[in-house]
């Protein structure tokens, strides 16, 4: 399972748009299109922020729940859920 995000803002350019992944294991950068950590069983959430030229800064989370042994596109993984 892949990371999928973008930034935008019709009234401003967007000067920032990072994430971070926030898990049992910590929390790391993740980039748009890069794999979700799946190795590390239990809660994990992924936040985007966004900041514009202007300094504003907008954030959107997302919890994703990883279970024990799950098997996704035929590699095994700690597991996950959507």
């Amino acid at each position: 399972v892949n990371a999928d995000f973008t930034c935008s803002d019709p009234d401003s350019d967007i000067s920032s748009c990072v994430a971070t992944d926030l898990g049992p294991d910590g929390e790391f950068s993740i980039a748009s299109g890069e794999k979700l950590p799946t190795d590390m069983p239990g809660p994990h959430t992924l936040t985007v922020t966004a900041t514009d030229h202007g300094g504003m800064v907008t954030t959107a989370s997302r919890l994703y729940l990883v279970e024990e042994g799950c098997y996704a596109d035929g590699i095994f993984l700690a597991s996950v859920t959507p």
